[in-house]
């Protein structure tokens, strides 16, 4: 895919970190949505995401690991018995 230089979504004003930790959020945000879930595991390819949610601070991108955990708590409301489980898969 194309963009034009230094327009939203072009790789001049985002990364792969960024897309990784979205990527993890619209994940969460899905099984949201789902009836009857009890348990889910979400991989990753990228190791500095899933280390980068496992800190609580200075994390570039943090306010995207805070993203994350919102969707996760909000999953969690609506799924109390659920659990979630972010891991690394090559």
């Amino acid at each position: 895919m194309q963009h034009a230089e230094g327009m939203p979504g072009s790789e001049e004003n985002h990364t792969v970190f960024e897309a990784e930790l979205l990527g993890l959020s619209l994940a969460v945000k899905l099984v949201k949505s789902e009836n009857h879930v009890r348990t889910v595991t979400i991989g990753a390819d990228s190791q500095a995401v899933i280390l980068a949610t496992r800190h609580d601070r200075g994390t570039p991108g943090q306010y995207l690991v805070d993203g994350l955990y919102e969707q996760i708590a909000a999953t969690q409301h609506r799924h109390p018995a659920i659990g979630i489980e972010l891991r690394w898969t090559p």
